[in-house]
């Protein structure tokens, strides 16, 4: 019976040495890749930290490089219209003016007419605030405002001519982007309605010219350099003379013949992107 426990106790203490035995062999194991380790990544030299890309420039244009801001999209408020009022027969009696109102709206959608092509309509409404007794308003009298269409990156003139009364016309122009050259077509209608009074019923002075202008484009689908500019009108010109001329297909750029002081008073903006 001794010699039993005894083997027994011999028994236990032999099983207890092989648990902590295990134990110690896997700490001093894990201790020493640690120490490995650590002396591997001594021994390594420091990653060094990724260069930080460069952002890419602005894709440049013509009147950003002239310093002249142009909207990102249509005005949301009636910017000011400089216009001007002149007797046909004496155009050294005229009168400027500022007060007319003007909004904007586009539609833009794929055009059905040519393939990768997309339709841009662009309208305007102008309500000019005319006074029947001023010197200028006498006999057979003028009124005219100013806008232009531009390409944004090349600051190019669309071609076009005065319009005048119930006028339109058509026309194809060119546009480069990517290198390549596209062709661009496009209309221009106008409209002009005396609204009478301002006061409904009543006999006044003053009365309200308006001008519907209708911009019509297929352009390439990717073009998106389509720029309205409103010009101030200040002087009188030979409206019913000028809209029986030509479509002027010279060369000209936005700020052509353009004074500083009406810079500062005109308007321009991009139209003819999608929403």
């Amino acid at each position: 019976m001794k010699r039993v426990i005894r083997l027994l106790l011999a028994l236990t203490v032999a099983l207890n040495l092989a648990a902590c035995g295990g134990s110690a062999s896997s700490s001093a194991a894990s201790s020493e890749a640690a120490s490995e380790s650590a002396s591997e990544a001594a021994s390594e030299p420091e990653a060094t930290a990724a260069p930080t890309e460069t952002p890419a420039p602005a894709v440049s244009n013509y009147f950003a490089e002239h310093g002249v801001e142009v909207l990102p999209s249509l005005p949301e408020k009636s910017p000011k219209v400089y216009y001007c009022t002149w007797q046909k027969d004496n155009p050294d009696v005229y009168a400027q003016w500022d007060d007319a109102d003007i909004s904007f709206s586009q539609t833009v959608e794929p055009s059905d007419e040519q393939e990768g092509y997309k339709k841009v309509t662009l309208e305007t409404e102008v309500f000019t605030h005319l006074i029947y007794t001023g010197p200028s308003m006498q006999g057979d009298w003028r009124v005219a405002w100013s806008n232009g269409i531009y390409d944004l990156y090349t600051g190019r003139t669309l071609p076009a001519r005065t319009t005048m009364g119930t006028d339109g016309f058509d026309y194809e122009a060119t546009v480069t982007y990517d290198g390549q050259d596209y062709p661009v077509y496009y209309s221009k209608n106008i409209e002009w309605t005396d609204m009478g009074s301002p006061m409904v019923g009543v006999q006044s002075d003053r009365g309200i010219y308006a001008c519907h202008q209708t911009y019509t484009f297929l352009v390439p689908e990717a073009y998106d350099g389509l720029v309205y500019g409103l010009l101030p009108k200040d002087a009188p010109s030979d409206t019913d003379a000028d809209a029986q001329k030509d479509i002027d297909e010279s060369e000209s750029y936005a700020l052509d013949d353009l004074a500083e002081g009406d810079l500062a008073r005109a308007t321009y903006f991009r139209f003819g992107q999608e929403a």
